[in-house]
C-alpha cells in the first residue's frame, strides 16, 4: 500500500512539473534564440549553436552560442529554469569580488532591477585581451543570462568595443524577455 502510494505521488509531482514546463514555454515558443531570429535582430551570426542542458534528470538550461559574422564577439544565451535565487546572488558576488587575471581590471556592476520580483546586473569588464558585458536576470525561478565577449585586435580601444557589446546584450535581453513572455512590448533602445 504504501509502495503504490509512494508511486502515485511521485507520477503527481512529474506531470505536475512537466505541465508548468509546457504551460510556460509552449505559448512562448522554445527558449533558444534561433538563427533567424538573430538576423531578424540585426546580428547575423555563423558558428551557431544550441544545447539543452540537465541537471539531476531535470531540465536545467537552453544555451544558444553564436559569433557575430565579420569577425565579431561571442554571443552567449542561457535560459535556466528553477533557478534558487542564491544561484544568482553567487553570480552577483562573483562579480563583485573577482578573481582577476593579470592585466584584467575588476568589472563594473550596476544592479538594474525591474518590478519588485526581478533583480539584475549588467556587468561591464575590460581585459587584458578583450572585453566582456554581461546581463544576468532572475524573473521568478527563471534565469536569463546574456553575454558578449569580444577579443580586441592589437592597438584597438577596448571602449567602443565594450559599449557595442553591452548594446548587442541589451538588444538580445530585450527580445528574450518578450520571447519568454516576461514583457509585452520592448522598450525604445534607440535613444542614448
Amino acid at each position: 500500500m504504501i509502495r503504490f502510494a509512494i508511486a502515485v505521488t511521485a507520477v503527481e509531482v512529474a506531470l505536475t512539473l512537466a505541465a508548468s514546463l509546457w504551460i510556460a514555454y509552449a505559448e512562448t515558443g522554445e527558449p533558444y534564440l534561433t538563427e533567424q531570429e538573430f538576423t531578424m535582430l540585426g546580428i547575423p551570426v555563423e558558428k551557431y549553436s544550441t544545447e539543452y542542458r540537465t541537471r539531476f534528470g531535470a531540465p536545467f538550461s537552453y544555451d544558444t552560442q553564436g559569433v557575430v559574422k565579420g569577425p565579431g564577439p561571442a554571443i552567449t544565451v542561457s535560459v535556466r529554469v528553477h533557478t534558487p535565487r542564491a544561484e544568482y546572488d553567487n553570480r552577483l558576488s562573483g562579480e563583485r569580488w573577482p578573481k582577476l587575471r593579470e592585466g584584467d581590471e575588476p568589472p563594473s556592476v550596476l544592479e538594474e532591477a525591474w518590478p519588485s520580483d526581478e533583480s539584475g546586473y549588467l556587468a561591464r569588464q575590460k581585459g587584458r585581451n578583450g572585453v566582456r558585458a554581461e546581463l544576468v536576470r532572475l524573473h521568478g525561478a527563471d534565469l536569463l543570462i546574456v553575454r558578449v565577449i569580444r577579443v580586441d585586435e592589437a592597438g584597438a580601444r577596448p571602449e567602443p568595443r565594450l559599449a557595442a557589446c553591452e548594446r548587442l546584450t541589451r538588444v538580445v535581453q530585450e527580445y528574450m524577455m518578450i520571447k519568454l513572455g516576461w514583457r509585452e512590448t520592448a522598450p525604445d533602445l534607440t535613444s542614448p
